[in-house]
């Protein structure tokens, strides 16, 4: 070796122990609290002095230590660091939880803080619970984020166990739409597995922290508690590296799907007891239990039976041994879903067997004529005799003997017995009771002709002498073309007062004065609201329909276009007349549409009922009346706001539970429009009559005088006032109604 080397050996030597001798400081940064595998994580590490030695760095969690930097520094470019660690397996193996940085260098030693490597991510639904139906979507969100809150970019799984699934559809709003829009270029594509919908599972993506899935329910799916599970997760590799979860619960409600109507018997005899049951099936043909209504109703509409019963439960309904033969409707309805199925009613004959004061009474209680003969048992004589009988009618027979006997009567099919009857007569005997005897008596036909005759001709002369019903119209309502309608009055009392000739001491007219002496009654009032003139026809056309009324003892009011026609407790002896009303009311509506079905100058109403108190008192065939509160306000305003529907004050409707309503809204008060009532057999055969007599009416009257059309001039009919007042008979005051002799 030369000397030269030596000199350069010694030299490196010298260089070596002038860095052993230098002491080296290390300044870590820290990292944050938390990451999540998959993340980076970044520090700064730096030397304060170039030493002689290795810069080491470990990462180090629990019990394992990753090296992760060997570094030599020569210079003082070398002395600062920069490291960016992927948390990925390839990095750091299973290295998670508390973790810190340790770095060693030139025999200096430091670490960083403690902080979390977690494969947990928060996962959180939107709903706690959600409500649905069997056949309904049910849209499941939510939000997921990592441990330091930054979101997830992953895939969601929903596990609804349990159920059996039909579709889902992935929605994103459009936040999340711009979200993957603006990440699809710095992101890979997340690979979402396919559904399994026999599994109940179904995927989406996690978009931005965001998720939305929508699940459509099948229809027959059972009614019931059933919980969702929300996992979201993130792979690397085809490796899942973090996850979290989240559950709610979805309740699914029973929903009716079907009515079965479980009757015994297609076909019943009358007066027997027909047995069925309405059972109402859920989504999976379960029970449900809610109340159902029940209507019975034949051919024509006409309710035989109504009630409103719990599903499942036998009903019993005793059919009448009269109900005709025919096929009968039963009903079952729960909401807008009904079913119904046919019966049919047979023919039967049927009797009734009574006695009654020494008499046999054989009673056709069927529904068809009865043509047998019976057996009457006397203390074991046998009488027979022949009973022929319309449906209804009865048969007597007088029972005779001496003491007490056991009887005992029978028709072969029905039997009754009898026993310690007592008889007086001198023979055991049987015989028919003839009832009506003279009627059969050529002598009486021929009176009763000629009494009906002499009624028909002095019937007719009234028709034709008088040309209006008695109707109360003051000249407010009657206009200038009318004359010819206005009723004159006549005077009853010698004082010249105007009154109602009526044959009856019940008053039909009514007059609102201060009453002081009167007593106070309950009362309800039927508005009716003319907005329109009217012409003749119509004119006769409402008197007449007054009769409705009238034949339930009410009287009637006018005020300007308005007849009030008022049901006083003190004329009707009954405290509650709010039903009777509503179907009159409903009558009335009834004649006016059919009116204007059939001719061209229609009548324009509106129709209202009012509950209330009057004081009255009846004098001089009136009824004297003063309205107690807004009795008579509420029923005018009523009617003005109905356009031919029957309005129906909230007091008169409380007290009418038999009504079917919508319930409305008027000037801020509450209202009901009147939808459905129980019509009675003796209104309806009132109507069907009073719109034949109409029809009847009007070919008559076109024949004599064909009533112009509304498009038509009326010159002839028209007049000014003055005239029109000119031949009026009497003048009235606004509170006194003409009337005329009917």
């Amino acid at each position: 070796m030369g000397k030269k080397s030596l000199v350069v050996i010694f030299a490196f030597a010298l260089i070596l122990a002038s860095f052993s001798l230098i002491s080296a400081e290390i300044f870590l940064s820290q990292p944050n609290l938390g990451y999540n595998l998959g993340d980076n994580v970044e520090i700064s590490i730096e030397v304060s002095a170039v030493a002689q030695g290795y810069l080491k760095v470990d990462l180090v969690c629990g019990a394992t230590r990753t090296n992760i930097l060997n570094k030599i520094i020569f210079s003082d470019s070398d002395k600062k660091t920069d490291i960016k660690l992927p948390l990925v397996y390839a990095f750091i193996q299973d290295s998670i939880g508390s973790c810190r940085f340790e770095a060693e260098y030139a025999g200096s030693k430091t670490q960083t803080r403690d902080f979390e490597i977690s494969k947990t991510l928060e996962v959180i639904l939107d709903k706690d619970e959600i409500v649905a139906k069997p056949g309904e979507s049910v849209l499941v969100q939510g939000s997921s984020n990592k441990i330091d809150k930054s979101p997830v970019e992953g895939v969601v799984e929903i596990n609804i166990p349990l159920i059996n699934l039909r579709s889902v559809q992935e929605i994103e709003n459009e936040t999340t739409n711009e979200t993957t829009n603006e990440t699809t270029n710095e992101t890979e594509t997340i690979d979402i597995p396919a559904d399994d919908s026999a599994s109940g599972k179904f995927y989406g993506s996690v978009v931005n922290g965001r998720f939305s899935i929508n699940i459509s329910l099948k229809n027959d799916l059972a009614a019931g508690d059933y919980r969702i599970d929300a996992r979201v997760y993130e792979k690397d590799d085809d490796k899942i590296i973090n996850e979290g979860t989240d559950s709610s619960s979805l309740k699914v409600l029973q929903t009716l799907k079907e009515i079965e109507i479980a009757i015994e018997k297609q076909s019943v005899d009358p007066g027997t007891e027909l047995s069925f049951q309405v059972i109402l099936h859920d989504q999976t043909s379960l029970p449900i239990s809610d109340d159902v209504s029940i209507l019975i109703s034949n051919t024509n509409n006409k309710r035989i039976f109504e009630d409103i019963l719990k599903s499942s439960e036998t009903i019993k309904y005793n059919i009448p041994g009269n109900l005709s033969s025919d096929y009968y409707e039963i009903s079952a309805s729960v909401g807008d879903a009904e079913k119904s199925r046919t019966i049919f009613v047979n023919e039967k004959a049927i009797v009734s067997f009574k006695i009654r004061n020494e008499t046999l009474i054989v009673t056709n209680t069927g529904n068809i004529p009865y043509h047998k003969d019976i057996k009457i048992e006397m203390n074991g004589k046998n009488f027979v005799k022949r009973v022929d009988l319309e449906v209804g009618e009865s048969q007597e027979f007088k029972l005779t003997g001496n003491g007490l006997f056991d009887v005992k009567v029978s028709d072969g099919e029905f039997e009754d017995s009898y026993s310690g009857v007592s008889l007086t007569g001198s023979a055991v005997n049987v015989k028919a009771i003839r009832k009506n005897a003279f009627l059969k008596t050529p002598i009486v036909w021929i009176f009763f002709i000629i009494v009906l005759g002499a009624g028909t001709l002095f019937f007719m002369r009234n028709i034709f002498k008088k040309k209006s019903f008695a109707f109360p119209f003051t000249r407010g309502f009657l206009k200038s073309h009318d004359k010819v309608h206005e009723l004159k009055p006549v005077s009853r009392t010698g004082e010249g007062s105007s009154v109602i000739a009526h044959t009856g001491k019940t008053p039909t007219i009514a007059e609102h004065v201060p009453v002081l002496d009167g007593m106070k009654s309950s009362a309800t009032i039927i508005a009716l609201k003319i907005k329109k003139d009217i012409g003749k026809n119509a004119h006769a056309v409402l008197e007449n329909a007054m009769k409705i009324a009238y034949e339930r003892k009410a009287v009637v009011y006018s005020s300007g276009s308005n007849i009030l026609i008022i049901f006083s407790s003190l004329l009707t002896k009954a405290f509650k007349n709010e039903v009777v009303t509503v179907r009159i009311a409903e009558d009335l509506v009834r004649i006016i549409k059919e009116y204007n079905k059939r001719f061209n100058n229609e009548i324009h109403y509106g129709i209202a009922i009012s509950s209330g108190e009057i004081i009255n008192k009846v004098q001089h065939d009136k009824l004297m009346f003063t309205a107690v509160g807004s009795l008579m306000i509420m029923a005018k305003r009523l009617a003005e706001h109905s356009k031919g529907e029957v309005l129906i004050s909230k007091e008169a409707y409380q007290k009418t539970p038999e009504i079917k309503v919508e319930k409305k809204t008027v000037n801020n008060e509450e209202v009901y429009e009147v939808k459905r009532v129980v019509e009675t057999e003796q209104n309806k055969q009132f109507i069907q009559g009073f719109l034949g007599r109409m029809k009847k009416d009007n070919l008559n009257n076109q024949n004599k005088n064909p009533v112009p059309r509304p498009s038509q001039p009326m010159q002839n009919h028209q007049h000014n006032p003055q005239h029109s007042e000119h031949h009026t008979p009497n003048n009235h005051s606004n509170n006194e109604h003409p009337r005329v002799n009917r």
